[in-house]
């Protein structure tokens, strides 16, 4: 990730949290641990949705292990949009 930042670059990206709001009113939130689910469309069709939910501890844990000073805001329902760059 450092060698596609110009000099004096950062990361910015945007996560879904784990919360029984983020998820249509007709489903049930899947164990976190869970990286798939099945979505029935209107037209009755399946599709299996890969989804992977970040806990905000897990991603300052990567980053920092990439050198990466890492800051996390999050709105207050549904996003955790961290930004980061280089040490």
């Amino acid at each position: 990730m450092r060698a596609a930042l110009r000099t004096g670059g950062c990361v910015f990206f945007v996560v879904s949290k784990n919360t029984d709001s983020s998820i249509a009113s007709d489903r049930k939130l899947p164990p976190a641990e869970k990286l798939s689910l099945i979505r029935k469309l209107n037209g009755s069709r399946d599709f299996w949705i890969y989804q992977v939910f970040h806990q905000t501890h897990d991603l300052q844990a990567h980053f920092h292990a990439l050198e990466f000073a890492l800051q996390i805001k999050q709105s207050s329902q549904y996003f955790i949009c961290p930004e980061g760059s280089p040490i």
